[in-house]
């Protein structure tokens, strides 16, 4: 305001006078200086707000990310071989009748427990049992027909009737012959010496030839009587394995009345009542061996070769929380079943607290391959770009992009084939702004 007055002044003073207007323009002059120099210092000011903007941004490029990190070490990674089984006993028969007959009682319902050899139902046995006996009686009297007939040539005073009369008539003759056989001999050397007459001779020659007869006669009835002995024998030993067959059956028939379990297990099914009449082949129970179960499955060709019988798996069962359990691989089938076009396997599996029931699915674990010691971090490090796998190391403050070769995955942690040692840190937990060359401090 003071500046405008005094300029007022001055152009009043410059009307007035030729000097005066010298001393106007002297003053102009100053005052374009002044507002020039307002001006340059405007300009300053506005390029030194920019290079503390420019510094700022510096500053914020190079934020600290704040990440964690884990040193890299070494665990032990295997491949695994999934399967889907299903769950079914060990032992299942299905227990039928193996005579006709009449149910009389029943001992067990479904869910019982029994024993080996325990009784499961009563079949009315009235004839079965009158069978036995019969058969019990014929084959003593068989025993007793075979000890008598044996008994002829065991004991010289119970020979065999036949042979006796046989032996007798066979003595009789040996010594007719004998008797005519020494007159015969001394005739015959008589008559070469002509010392006694023909018709003698023929005569003792007749009768030595009609005893000569009558004892082989003797022997030949002897050796029949003896023969027939023998057949005699035979006949009644196969009369006494007759007597025993039909002993047998009548006793299993009887047997069979009683309807025992097989073998030790549980009552799945009961298709029976008292009362009912049953036929051979009926069924009447369903008994399962819950003590060890089969878990089947099946192997893809490329898989088959890699298993082997006796080789231990591991079985998951949903049904039960996820429950683990070990077992072992049986049987291994060398023919692949057409309608799943797989290689049927059974893994062996102990159920020790009864678990495990009959149709429950499981997978199965079967190890395949293992890598000890290998290279390992964690997935959470991991990051895939179309691709090709790389995780940040923290080296000296900053982050470092690495590229990675997976290998084995188990839980939460890959195997490293290449691309990283033992020892470095590895960066496990970040955000999106981390990136090659970032400043990272670990939390």
């Amino acid at each position: 305001m003071e500046l405008k007055e005094d300029l007022e002044d001055q152009y009043l003073e410059v009307l007035g006078g030729e000097k005066t207007m010298k001393r106007l323009l002297i003053i102009l002059v100053v005052i374009s200086m002044f507002l020039s120099a307002c001006a340059g210092e405007k300009k300053v000011a506005t390029e030194g707000e920019k290079t503390v903007k420019e510094k700022t941004e510096n500053v914020l490029n190079e934020e600290i990310i704040y990440v964690k990190t884990e040193i890299v070490n070494t665990r032990n990674f295997s491949k695994t071989l999934s399967l889907p089984a299903t769950i079914e006993p060990k032992e299942k028969i299905i227990v039928s009748s193996k005579i006709n007959g009449t149910i009389e009682n029943i001992f067990v319902d479904v869910g019982s427990k029994v024993e080996k050899e325990e009784k499961l139902c009563k079949i009315e046995d009235t004839i079965y049992r009158i069978q036995y006996e019969k058969a019990d009686t014929a084959v003593k009297s068989a025993v007793n027909t075979l000890s008598s007939i044996k008994d002829y040539e065991e004991k010289d005073d119970m020979k065999f009737q036949g042979i006796e009369l046989a032996e007798s008539q066979y003595e009789t003759a040996q010594i007719s012959y004998d008797n005519i056989e020494k007159t015969y001999n001394r005739i015959m050397g008589l008559y070469s010496e002509s010392a006694v007459s023909e018709s003698d001779y023929e005569s003792i020659k007749g009768q030595y030839d009609l005893a000569k007869k009558q004892l082989d006669l003797a022997i030949a009835n002897l050796n029949q009587a003896k023969r027939n002995w023998k057949y005699n024998v035979e006949a009644a030993e196969i009369g006494l394995e007759a007597a025993e067959n039909d002993y047998q059956l009548a006793k299993e028939n009887l047997e069979y009345t009683d309807v025992s379990a097989p073998f030790s297990g549980i009552i799945a099914e009961k298709e029976v009542s008292i009362g009912e009449n049953v036929g051979v082949g009926t069924t009447m129970f369903t008994l399962v061996n819950t003590d060890s179960m089969y878990a089947n499955s099946g192997l893809s060709e490329k898989d088959v070769v890699m298993i082997k019988e006796g080789q231990r798996v591991m079985l998951n069962i949903d049904t039960l929380g996820n429950k683990t359990m070990e077992g072992s691989v049986v049987t291994i089938s060398p023919i692949i079943d057409e309608e799943s076009s797989t290689y049927p396997i059974k893994v062996l599996v102990e159920n020790k607290d009864n678990d495990l029931k009959g149709g429950m699915f499981a997978t199965i674990e079967i190890v395949v391959d293992s890598h000890e010691d290998a290279i390992s971090v964690p997935k959470n490090a991991v990051i895939n770009e179309n691709g090709k796998y790389y995780v940040f190391i923290k080296n000296d403050e900053k982050a470092v992009k690495r590229l990675v070769k997976l290998g084995y995955s188990q839980e939460d942690y890959y195997e490293i084939l290449e691309g990283l040692k033992e020892g470095e840190t590895v960066i496990k937990a970040f955000n999106d702004k981390l990136e090659h060359g970032s400043i990272v401090k670990s939390k």
